[in-house]
């Protein structure tokens, strides 16, 4: 996990899928790949704890994030609350996860509209449909 991106690399919204083939190609299970991903947390944390500056504290904190984000996404909600206690190794509170999560796939989405030309690109009918019942409703007195 030394390649995982730190700081200036966001994240793509292809990490889970390649972490889960090349957890599926080295044959470990899901115990085997939370401990990996609770080992790169701790060097995290620790380098967080040594960092001389608050842009290295700053960085190994939105590491730490992105390292939570894909984690959830690889294991899934429960198994990756059950798999990596981080609240009872790290006390990192279920609040702070939620906001690491939250924080990631907002810059992951932003990433995506901006990829996109500024706008989310809808052809699905039914978004459409919603879509024009919500300008109606609006504009009915």
């Amino acid at each position: 996990m030394d390649g995982f991106p730190v700081c200036c690399s966001c994240c793509r919204g292809d990490e889970p899928q390649q972490l889960r083939q090349f957890k599926d190609a080295l044959g470990l299970d899901n115990t085997a790949a939370a401990e990996v991903h609770m080992n790169q947390a701790r060097r995290f944390l620790r380098e967080r704890a040594e960092a001389g500056s608050r842009s290295q504290d700053t960085e190994q904190r939105k590491a730490l994030g992105k390292l939570v984000y894909v984690s959830y996404l690889v294991f899934g909600a429960q198994q990756a609350a059950f798999l990596m206690p981080l609240r009872r190794v790290f006390s990192i509170q279920p609040a702070s996860i939620d906001v690491m999560r939250r924080d990631n796939a907002k810059q992951l989405f932003d990433n995506y509209i901006k990829a996109h030309g500024g706008e989310l690109q809808v052809s699905h009918p039914s978004v459409y449909a919603f879509t024009h019942a919500c300008v109606q409703h609006v504009s009915s007195p």
